[in-house]
């Protein structure tokens, strides 16, 4: 993400496609840089969900 003095920093995107088609959800954490707690709930929820790679 490019900022307006000059600078970007690398914003990680995770897409994880489901085996069949179904319902969509968009989940974002870190609105603003002080909040620490989004992105932690968004790994212990994948973490729960029991997600794999394959």
């Amino acid at each position: 993400m490019d900022v307006e003095i000059g600078e970007s920093w690398p914003i990680p995107i995770t897409v994880i496609h489901g085996s069949r088609p179904g319902p969509v959800v968009t989940l974002i954490g870190a609105l603003h840089g002080n909040e620490l707690v989004g992105p932690f709930s968004i790994d212990l929820l994948t973490i729960a969900c029991n997600l794999r790679r394959g």
